[in-house]
């Protein structure tokens, strides 16, 4: 139960800003039961929607590892432009959002250009661009404030739909929007993927700057949308709007999950920081606490969560890295004890029957355990096969990426097998590394001068690009180093959503269900094959930095290890194929394996 909450908080952290708003909300339940009413939560959406907008709009950029400290001043230009054009006579509502969302744009943009293309640091950028914006904001009104909003403009904030005030409606409609943005489409994904490594991205074709660029310009449209809802509100704009919403955004989303240092957390999550920052300035506000201590406990408030929640996912990675270690360094021996009892009482007759019925030199077949431990068990038998199968005084192990092949690596005791050093099938293997372990021990620091990798990503842009890489003299000897392999050890990857060559982005959606119409059952190395083994003729297996299978199969011994109902058909097309020579998996595969039966 603790592993998996643990597990839940570290992929989903936006449960841990849920939970501490529920708990707030509980709190100021107990001090005036009334605060639990419906309205209640109604009154903060509608007064954090100019928050929730701007939240939402610079989540993209933290998401790309920068930041934007313009956002504050951007709002209160645009909506002091907009502003002034409604005082017109006979306004056109069409030129006043171009005017407020153009703002916006076009200050995100100046930005996104500065930070892309110029290469200044965001913080410079934005800060230079905050008191810029200020700056024009304030000579342009010489000072003086904006107080006629067209009473059919305030309307706006006060008018139903559902019971629900059209600003509120505004924030979910943007919200959904960009939730889709972020979770089904490729450019969304890309923010992901520079964020973690910009460099990498750049390799595998991904047009980071234009990413970098991209994820500016939501900020500042953004921006412009927290203007519009900003003028409905108040009805009145002065000199200073806008200011320190910069600082609010970004801790909301901090709060909500969104990493710093790039790469992870949600929009949702971003959503929710900021509802929980608007909620502690409710409560100020329904408690009638004095006007001047507002920002004193405000500012307190958002200090102690922000170091809370610090804490928390701290504490919680250094359990998870606790449980990663003890697997390292007692899994890989007591675990192993516990698979040896197992199959020579249960799986050996299993495993001579798969070496008979698929012509497999060698199978190892553990017993069948929980889902969420059968990796990490795979991964140990894996280290334990390569321990008991050493040959000669140096041994070279060859290793593709994924998640059971890392287990492998990281049960691997260097203090029992001296004389084993590892070179790697493809590109990518370090960014994977790193990526999966950004937290916690990197598992490949341990080889050091013993393990060799590929400084090129596993997918770049075109076939000339992968020919140019491969060819390099660096490159080519690792290639020429893999095909020295006594034993290689590769993953074997399903047509799912959860395999790792879609979850990291390589594919879309549309290009998986091409895939999948053209046969596709399983990859190993990122080389897609159908059902009878045949790989596929598709144009991206020519962009991979990997060993093709067609090699693979001629090295001396290629082990698969790979478990799990979801894997069977693709296992079964690696079989066919003759991709592998050996098979570790575990007891329910193994038997349907068995029933699938050869077609040799």
């Amino acid at each position: 139960m603790k592993k998996r909450l643990i597990n839940l908080i570290l992929k989903k952290p936006e449960v841990l800003a849920i939970t501490i708003i529920i708990l707030y909300f509980l709190a100021m339940g107990v001090i005036n039961p009334a605060f639990l009413a419906l309205d209640t939560l109604i009154r903060i959406l509608f007064n954090g929607t100019m928050l929730f907008l701007v939240t939402m709009g610079i989540a993209g950029v933290l998401i790309t590892r920068n930041i934007d400290a313009s956002v504050g001043s951007l709002l209160g230009l645009a909506a002091t432009f907009g502003g002034t054009y409604l005082l017109r006579p006979n306004p056109s509502i069409a030129v006043f959002l171009v005017i407020t969302l153009g703002t916006g744009l076009a200050g995100g943009l100046f930005n996104g250009i500065g930070v892309a293309y110029g290469g200044v640091p965001s913080i410079i950028m934005t800060l230079g661009t905050m008191a810029m914006f200020r700056g024009i904001l304030t000579l342009y009104t010489g000072g003086s404030w904006i107080d006629t909003v067209p009473e059919w403009y305030l309307n706006f904030s006060r008018a139903k739909f559902l019971g629900l005030l059209y600003p509120i409606w505004l924030m979910l409609l943007f919200l959904f929007v960009l939730w889709f943005f972020y979770n089904k489409l490729r450019w969304g994904r890309y923010l992901y993927a520079t964020g973690n490594n910009a460099e990498g991205s750049r390799l595998q074709g991904i047009p980071v700057k234009e990413v970098v660029l991209s994820s500016f310009a939501i900020s500042g449209l953004f921006a412009g949308m927290g203007a519009l809802v900003f003028i409905s509100q108040i009805g009145t704009i002065p000199t200073q709007a806008g200011i320190g919403m910069e600082i609010q955004a970004i801790a909301a989303a901090v709060i909500g999950g969104i990493s710093l240092m790039g790469g992870t957390g949600n929009i949702q999550g971003a959503a929710l920081g900021a509802m929980l920052l608007e909620t502690i300035k409710y409560s100020l506000v329904y408690f009638r606490v004095p006007g001047y201590w507002n920002d004193i406990i405000s500012g307190f408030f958002l200090l102690f969560i922000v170091v809370l929640t610090s804490r928390i996912q701290i504490f919680l990675r250094r359990e998870k890295e606790k449980e990663r270690q003890e697997i390292a360094d007692v899994s890989s021996r007591t675990q192993i004890l516990k698979i040896q009892e197992g199959y020579k009482e249960k799986c050996q007759q299993i495993e001579t029957q798969l070496k008979q019925q698929w012509r497999l030199r060698d199978a190892v077949v553990i017993p069948e355990v929980d889902r969420l431990m059968l990796n990490k068990n795979l991964g140990a038998a894996a280290a334990h096969y390569i321990s008991a199968n050493l040959q000669g005084p140096k041994t070279l192990i060859g290793f593709g990426w994924g998640n059971t092949v890392s287990l492998m690596l990281k049960h691997i005791s260097l203090k029992d097998n001296m004389n084993l050093s590892f070179v790697a099938l493809s590109g990518g293997v370090d960014e994977y590394f790193r990526m999966i372990y950004r937290d916690d021990i990197y598992p490949l620091s341990k080889f050091k001068s013993r393990i060799h990798l590929i400084p090129a990503p596993l997918l770049v842009s075109t076939a000339q690009t992968c020919q140019s890489i491969i060819s390099e003299p660096r490159v080519a000897d690792i290639f020429r180093m893999a095909e020295k392999t006594s034993i290689a050890m590769v993953g074997i990857g399903p047509m799912a959503p959860e395999a790792t060559y879609f979850d990291f982005g390589y594919l879309t959606s549309e290009e998986v269900e091409d895939l999948r119409n053209q046969g596709a059952v399983g990859d190993i190395l990122g080389q897609f094959y159908d059902s009878n083994g045949c790989k596929l003729k598709v144009e991206y297996h020519d962009r991979l930095i990997a060993i093709p299978l067609e090699e693979l199969k001629e090295l001396p011994h290629v082990v698969g290890v790979s478990g799990g109902d979801n894997k069977v058909d693709a296992i079964v097309g690696a079989l066919r194929g003759g991709f592998i020579h050996s098979l570790i998996t575990d007891e329910r595969t193994a038997l349907k394996l068995l029933h699938v039966g050869s077609s040799h």
